[in-house]
């Protein structure tokens, strides 16, 4: 309580009990859709997940207003990585990432609606097989999930991992 009413910002300090601010923002931006795209803002590594619309997020995750697999496609490609982490200018650049420098300025590929298709296609199967691969592994995380891959493991289906990546690296290159 101290420190919240010592906070220059006058909503922090007189609501001090709350939890940080409603995100109306955001809260209008997900109406309508049954789910959305997250990456953490600070990861080892940059990986994106759908999120059900039911989950309210927490100032850790950046948050993308889309369940368009496509998009889910494009930010989990190689390519995407490699913007990111060109873009922050920080220390550790690749374990942050910022909406308004990584995602606003991006430049998503003109993709033919074929394309958009597959690369989507591709991102939903990435999506489903990391879920089965950390169900199926209880004390694996996503984060243990890509140090394996990092360090070239291929059991526990870390392998189809692997591919799922390569070939939607391949689609996004194409597009």
């Amino acid at each position: 309580k101290a420190g919240r009413e010592r906070n220059s910002r006058a909503r922090y300090s007189r609501d001090w009990w709350l939890f940080s601010e409603n995100r109306s923002g955001l809260r209008t931006a997900l109406q309508g859709l049954d789910r959305y795209i997250v990456t953490l803002e600070i990861g080892k590594h940059r990986w994106f997940t759908l999120l059900g619309a039911e989950v309210v997020a927490d100032n850790r995750l950046v948050c993308v207003a889309s369940d368009d697999p496509f998009i889910l496609g494009v930010l989990s490609s190689r390519a995407h990585r490699i913007w990111a982490e060109a873009v922050v200018d920080a220390p550790a650049a690749t374990e942050i990432y910022t909406k308004t420098a990584c995602f606003d300025r991006f430049a998503f590929p003109d993709a033919r609606p074929g394309q958009r298709v597959a690369i989507g296609a591709v991102a939903e199967a990435l999506d489903r097989v990391r879920a089965e691969v950390l169900a199926g592994r209880p004390r694996l995380t996503m984060t243990g999930l890509y140090n394996a891959l990092a360090a070239g493991e291929d059991a526990g289906g870390i392998a189809r991992v692997r591919r799922l990546h390569a070939e939607l690296d391949d689609l996004v290159a194409a597009a």
